[in-house]
C-alpha cells in the first residue's frame, strides 16, 4: 500500500489506521532489516522508495504469490502447473508441438510459458518462478542442474526465389556482408560469425527474433545463419532455401535448467515433460534437412 500511495497520512487513510502505527511498523522494519527502505522528502509528506525498498517489495510481491498458490492445495480444484522460462525461438520454432501433445494427453494440466533471454532463465529456476528453463548458456550454480538437451547445427537459409543447385554449400567467402541478416544464436556462434565476416555490430541488419526472419529473406540478395529448427520453422511461411557451409560454425547447444530441491508441484509437471523433451532430443528434427 505504501509503495502505491507513497504517502504515511494517505496510506493511514485508506486502512483506517493511525499514522503513527503506520510510521511506528515502518520504523521496525527497517531496524530489523537494518537498512532504510523509503527516503523522505524535505517539506512534503511524500517519500519515495530506495533500492532496498524496492527490492523488498518484489520479494513481497513473490510471498504472496506463493502464498496464495499454497492455500490452493486444499481445492479439490487444485491442478499441477508447469511453469517452462525458455527463448523466443524455442517457443516459437520447437515449444508449440511439444505442449500442444501435452495439453491433448494431459488437459487438465496448467502452463505458463515465459519468454526471457538466457541469462534469465537461471534466475527463474533458482527463485522457483519457473519449473524449468532452456538457455544456450552452461553454468554452475549451487542451487541448479544443467544437462545438454540438444544440439543443432547453424545452415544458410535464402530466398526461395535464390537460383543455384539443391545441393549447394557455401563458403563464408561467397557470402556478401552487406546483405546479412545477423541472426544473435548465442556468444558461440558470434565469436565464429566475427572470424569470416565484419563483426556483428557492425552487420546492416541485426534480430533477435525469428519472426522478422521470413520477411527479411524475401529479398533474393538477403541470406542469414540461423539453427536448423529455426529454418524449419520459418518454411512453413514459405519454401526457404536452406544450405549447409564448408567451414562449419559450432552447433547451436540447448540446455535444460532445473532446481536441485525440487517441489513436489514440480516434480509431478517434470515427469509429464521430460517424454516430451527425451522424444525430441531423440528425433532427428534437428540434425537432417
Amino acid at each position: 500500500m505504501l509503495s502505491k500511495t507513497q504517502s504515511i497520512s494517505k496510506t493511514a487513510e485508506q486502512l483506517n489506521m493511525a499514522q503513527s502505527t503506520i510510521s511506528k511498523k515502518l520504523k521496525n522494519l527497517e531496524e530489523e532489516l537494518g537498512t532504510t527502505l523509503v527516503e523522505r522528502s524535505k517539506g512534503t509528506k511524500t517519500f519515495s522508495m530506495t533500492p532496498a525498498g524496492t527490492h523488498l517489495l518484489e520479494i513481497a510481491n513473490q510471498i504472496t504469490v506463493l502464498w496464495s498458490k499454497a492455500h490452493g492445495l486444499n481445492s479439490h480444484n487444485f491442478k499441477p502447473m508447469l511453469t517452462l522460462a525458455s527463448l523466443s525461438s524455442l517457443n516459437q520454432s520447437i515449444f508449440p508441438s511439444i505442449l500442444s501433445h501435452m495439453h491433448q494427453k494431459i488437459p487438465d494440466l496448467k502452463m505458463n510459458i515465459l519468454t526471457v533471454h538466457s541469462p534469465e532463465v537461471y534466475d527463474l529456476v533458482e527463485s522457483r518462478q519457473a519449473d524449468i528453463g532452456f538457455t544456450l548458456i552452461e553454468k554452475i550454480t549451487p542451487t541448479t542442474i544443467v544437462r545438454k538437451w540438444f544440439s543443432e547445427p547453424m545452415v544458410v537459409v535464402r530466398s526461395p526465389d535464390y537460383k543455384c543447385p539443391k545441393n549447394k554449400i557455401f563458403s563464408p567467402q561467397e557470402l556478401n556482408p552487406e546483405d546479412e541478416i545477423f541472426y544473435s544464436a548465442g556468444t558461440t556462434f558470434t565469436l565464429w560469425h566475427d572470424q569470416w565476416f565484419p563483426p556483428a555490430d557492425q552487420c546492416n541488419i541485426q534480430i533477435d527474433a525469428i519472426s522478422l526472419v521470413p520477411y527479411l529473406l524475401d529479398d533474393v540478395d538477403h541470406w542469414s545463419i540461423l539453427p536448423l529448427t529455426v529454418a524449419r520453422f520459418i518454411q512453413q511461411y514459405k519454401p526457404y532455401k536452406i544450405f549447409s557451409l564448408s567451414v562449419r560454425p559450432p552447433d547451436r547447444v540447448c540446455y535444460t535448467v532445473t532446481h536441485k530441491f525440487p517441489t513436489a508441484n514440480t516434480l509431478k509437471v517434470l515427469e509429464y515433460l521430460t517424454p516430451y523433451l527425451d522424444k525430441f532430443s531423440e528425433s532427428d528434427y534437428h540434425i537432417h534437412f
